[in-house]
């Protein structure tokens, strides 16, 4: 909250498990709420609906292990995409395709213009800059 951490989350230690005679693969979490309360009531924000349909691309990166979430997301942000909207997570693979110590990371772009339609051909543009940014960057191999 507003870059600082309100809470721990993780896996119980298997001696954890042992002293209170508990089975299987069990977390926990502790939350501090004083500083969630602190904002309480939040702001209400209200905004018009988007006029035009917006145009979501999903794009699969194979990067090194150690490429954090935070690196790929502040790399879109900061490429100044036009007609960028936002980017989400979407999902994390390992496997065999990836090759050791390699990871492959799926992220969503959501693309709109504000005064029209989008076209297939400025998303392609759109997505072609952000493959070359991450291969640059992050030494990234796209996938298919």
């Amino acid at each position: 909250l507003d870059g600082r951490a309100v809470g721990t989350y993780g896996l119980l230690a298997p001696a954890t498990l042992e002293v209170f005679g508990l089975e299987g693969v069990l977390a926990g979490a502790e939350l501090d709420l004083r500083p969630l309360f602190a904002h309480y009531p939040p702001d209400a924000r209200a905004q018009a609906l988007p006029t035009y349909p917006a145009i979501e691309r999903d794009l699969s990166a194979i990067v090194a292990e150690t490429v954090r979430w935070e690196q790929v997301e502040a790399l879109v942000r900061g490429l100044g995409l036009p007609h960028f909207e936002s980017v989400h997570f979407v999902g994390t693979y390992r496997g065999k395709q990836t090759g050791a110590g390699r990871k492959s990371v799926t992220l969503r772009v959501v693309l709109r213009r504000a005064d029209g339609t989008l076209t297939r051909e400025q998303a392609d543009a759109a997505m072609a800059t952000l493959a070359q940014a991450l291969t640059a960057s992050l030494g990234a191999e796209i996938r298919g």
